[in-house]
């Protein structure tokens, strides 16, 4: 069929044959986009798949379903269009309209600052998208240049509804922190339940600043105070930027509506443009395919694979009446340069697409680590004289039995619980490594920041090219290590006088050392229980794999 690539042999397919994939369009911590053909409607999708590793857990696939509802309740030119949801061996998969015009990032990352015209068109656009959106009670929370997909006739349609605020859906923490530093607003930095509308004022706004500049985006809620923030950007546009980017909340547009209107007639006070590329990308040559070629994916088309075990399968054992050691605190292990690496399919990439709830992720569900069971007591025996009676002489068969059975029931408890809790670490090592992987995949503009504040390049690079071109999971692991401890020093080797913006990295280096500390510890709690006897037995048979 035209526009579809020939295979050198049969390509993996979804749901019963119907999605047959043709390439990989991005990968990160949580999910890949895949070029697919319906066999059924005869067209070309995108396919978002969550990874089979991190659909393991609950919480996140509770948020990718619920970006899958989000936008089947939207419908607008500047929305991404959906049309399926399904599930495969309990990995959860949604169908949209496919956009191969690339994002507005990919136009700055390919050319440079974007003409003031252009540029304040496609943010037009985008805003257009994001009233629709708000007409639903729908607030994104991650607006930014490289949630903007192009179609080839240069349409802006906003995708990414991931972490979407739905009225109250209860998977966002009071207090907790989601979104994209620099396209934020202050009041998300602190809270995001609490935010509303003018949360994605301020990242519009945001994203028209990073088209014209094409800078790092940092403490923009500053250029009412310090003007030189928009330097270089037309007159015309700068009392709109200002006002959309207050600090306060109160201070800014009220919605979308307003922060459009105000931009439709700054437009017609700027310039023409100087001859520029087309908003949309060049359409992509597609390379003949392979049929294991997105390795990620292979554990859903094995048919003892299952992403969602039953309940029964990691519910804790009832309480039983007989002694039980309280739980003891856990402490983060000492750092190390090339830790034991989990299991890994292949390499994760992407901003995760700052797609989940990182701090509740990390604190959710994470207890101190269950004890180890006691070992059973050895038959008592009484002494009489200088030789010991055993009890049976005197208590008879019942006694011999019941004690048989109060042995046996402690022992098939205790495996019960160490196989819970091998699940349950192995739960945790998960989430917490693709939200570090998540994190580290982009950190170039935090290492553009920390160079700009005074770090040395060549210190900060090193480790960060070592983790990204890493081949196996166990280098990627340890590079992974290497890179974190290499932020944090030079996090802490900054000038405390460089004011707000070296307070903002700082901050975000320590949220990548928490998350990388929550990992170190969720290894070091699986491989406790894989050490003691019961844990090798199950790890034998697969248990907490």
């Amino acid at each position: 069929m035209p526009g579809v690539p020939k295979y050198s042999r049969q390509p993996q397919v979804l749901a019963n044959g119907r999605y047959a994939l043709t390439a990989r369009l991005g990968e990160g911590g949580m999910a890949g986009v895949y070029r697919a053909f319906d066999e059924q409607m005869q067209d070309e999708r995108a396919v978002k798949v969550m990874l089979p590793q991190a659909a393991r857990s609950k919480k996140l696939r509770l948020r990718f379903e619920k970006e899958a509802h989000t936008l089947a309740r939207l419908s607008h030119p500047n929305l991404v269009r959906i049309y399926d949801v399904q599930t495969q061996r309990g990995v959860p998969f949604l169908v949209m309209e496919l956009i191969t015009g690339g994002t507005l990032n990919d136009w700055v990352e390919r050319n440079g600052p974007m003409p003031p015209r252009l540029a304040t068109s496609a943010i037009i656009q985008l805003c257009e998208g994001v009233i629709a959106a708000h007409a639903a009670f729908v607030v994104h929370r991650d607006i930014k240049p490289h949630n903007v997909l192009v179609s080839p006739s240069g349409l802006c349609k906003l995708a990414d509804f991931g972490i979407a605020h739905v009225d109250e859906d209860g998977l966002t923490r009071t207090g907790s922190t989601m979104g994209t530093m620099g396209y934020m607003p202050p009041e998300q930095r602190k809270d995001a339940k609490s935010v509303d509308a003018r949360c994605d004022v301020f990242s519009i706004a945001a994203s028209l600043w990073f088209l014209l500049k094409d800078e790092a985006v940092v403490d923009l809620f500053l250029a009412a105070d310090r003007p030189e923030i928009l330097d270089g950007i037309p007159d015309v546009l700068k009392p709109v930027l200002t006002t959309a980017l207050q600090y306060n909340r109160d201070d800014r547009y009220d919605d979308a509506t307003q922060l459009r209107d105000a931009l439709q007639a700054a437009l017609k006070e700027l310039p023409p443009d100087p001859p520029c590329p087309e908003l949309a990308a060049p359409q992509p040559t597609l390379p003949e395919l392979e049929a294991d070629w997105f390795e990620e994916l292979a554990p859903i088309f094995d048919e003892d694979f299952n992403a969602t075990p039953e309940p029964a399968d990691l519910r804790p054992p009832k309480a039983l009446p007989y002694y039980m050691p309280p739980s003891h605190p856990s402490s983060p292990p000492a750092r190390r340069s090339s830790p034991p690496a989990p299991a890994r399919s292949t390499k994760q990439s992407d901003t995760l697409p700052d797609y989940i709830d990182r701090e509740a992720l990390s604190q959710e569900g994470r207890a101190d680590p269950l004890p180890p069971m006691p070992e059973p007591e050895p038959e008592a025996e009484a002494e009489t004289g200088s030789y010991t009676v055993p009890l049976l002489a005197g208590g008879g068969l019942t006694i011999a039995a019941g004690a048989a059975a109060v042995v046996a029931l402690v022992a098939l408890v205790s495996f019960l619980y160490t196989g819970v809790a091998l699940q349950r670490t192995a739960s945790d090592v998960a989430e917490t490594e693709a939200e570090l992987y998540g994190l580290l995949d982009n950190e170039t503009a935090l290492i553009n920041d920390l160079v700009s504040l005074g770090a040395p390049r060549a210190f900060l690079d090193a480790p960060y090219f070592a983790y990204q071109d890493a081949e196996d999971a166990e280098a990627r692991d340890a590079a992974a290590q290497e890179l974190v401890d290499a932020l944090d020093k030079a996090s802490s080797e900054l000038d405390g006088t460089q004011g707000t913006r070296a307070d903002t990295v700082r901050a975000q280096v320590r949220r990548i050392v928490r998350i990388r500390d929550d990992h170190l510890t969720a290894e070091a709690d699986r491989a406790h229980y894989r050490s003691t006897l019961r844990g090798r037995l199950l790890t034998t048979v697969g248990v907490g794999d």
